[in-house]
């Protein structure tokens, strides 16, 4: 697709507009030796998950099974004490990592609708992960 060669583009730049702008909660929760800008092990362990909920955004079955990727992102979640009110902040930042990476390489392409999609998607991913979590 057209997000998988910038998947990594957009997880550095999430997790760096992150970092700058809620320092004391990313911190927290993550740590900088596996961040930007020391390590890129976050947010190549987040481009992964975006390219493969991106791959299966038509059937999300194969990521929700008991025991598969989500329930492994849930359970890092838990002992992380991620909590509902993490996840808009998170959506907000992410979709700005998205606009800022990818307007400028997909210029047109990335209409409203594409960007309205995108949130759609990610807003439900966040609701199943507070649920299961």
């Amino acid at each position: 697709g057209a997000v998988a060669p910038f998947a990594l583009d957009i997880t550095k730049d999430f997790y760096g507009d992150m970092i700058a702008s809620l320092p004391s909660v990313v911190l927290t929760v993550f740590n900088p030796a596996h961040n930007v800008p020391i390590s890129t092990h976050q947010p190549e362990a987040l481009a992964a998950s975006v390219c493969a909920y991106a791959t299966n955004i038509k059937d999300l079955s194969p990521l929700l099974v008991p025991g598969g990727a989500v329930d492994a992102i849930n359970h890092r979640h838990c002992a992380l004490n991620i909590q509902p009110a993490h996840y808009l902040p998170v959506h907000d930042h992410l979709m700005g990592s998205i606009a800022h990476v990818l307007g400028p390489k997909l210029g047109d392409a990335l209409t409203p609708e594409v960007a309205g999609a995108w949130s759609e998607a990610v807003r439900f991913l966040a609701k199943v992960c507070i649920d299961k979590e």
